[in-house]
């Protein structure tokens, strides 16, 4: 076995065992692993212990790895800010994006999704943190984002994806979650036609935090590798 095997097995058992702890259901939680800047035999090496889910956030560096893997079973996350003149690539080659925030952005995407592939899974960023740097939407803009998606035949609205501020305290994070999952549960029941099944928060600083709130997807790099 090697070492990022085991790491990736015990970054499991430590998730159940968080999971458990906040009477969440086993398998709750979708692990998704951030493998930008790491090598191919990186994703091969999770691929054949069981990882299915992938994230970038540079397209030409995905690129190279989504055509590396062809299985039908891999899904690859878009997860960095989207320049408009890479929608047609990002539509074409991901099945999910977490950093949507612009409605202009999703037209492009519902325009150049390949009519031959299934609707692209997309979550609305949103700015819980509230610092101007950070991409995603405010709060009270994600309803009107959220009917424009929905009027899209080639996206799938699935849910929210959030970040924390990085150095503020724990209970200040745990805050900011949960502001997310409010909002989530409230557009859960306001747009139940959408079905809304994934809240994307947590990464390698925060990821307990995260699952403490409720999120159904961790995006997981720097802890991994």
């Amino acid at each position: 076995m090697t070492e990022l095997a085991q790491k990736l097995i015990e970054l499991k058992k430590r998730i159940q065992l968080v999971e458990d702890a906040c009477g969440l259901k086993k398998g709750h939680t979708q692990l998704v692993c951030v493998t930008k800047s790491r090598p191919i035999d990186d994703v091969q090496s999770l691929y054949s212990w069981g990882q299915r889910h992938f994230a970038e956030n540079r397209v030409q560096e995905a690129l190279l790895k989504i055509n590396a893997f062809k299985y039908p079973d891999i899904h690859w996350h878009f997860i960095g800010p989207i320049q408009s003149n890479k929608t047609k690539l990002i539509a074409q080659n991901f099945s999910w994006i977490q950093s949507l925030d612009s409605s202009a952005i999703a037209t492009r995407l519902n325009r150049q999704r390949p009519n031959s592939k299934p609707p692209i899974n997309v979550l609305i960023q949103v700015n819980i943190s509230k610092e101007e740097q950070k991409s995603g939407v405010k709060p009270e803009e994600v309803d009107d984002l959220a009917k424009d998606i929905l009027s899209l035949p080639q996206l799938k609205w699935r849910g929210l994806m959030g970040m924390t501020s990085q150095d503020v305290s724990r209970d200040e994070k745990s805050r900011q979650f949960k502001s997310l999952k409010d909002l989530f549960d409230k557009l859960s029941s306001e747009y139940s036609e959408a079905k809304l099944d994934t809240l994307s928060m947590g990464m390698s600083d925060d990821w307990s935090i995260a699952l403490e709130n409720h999120s159904s997807m961790l995006r997981i790099g720097r802890l991994m590798f």
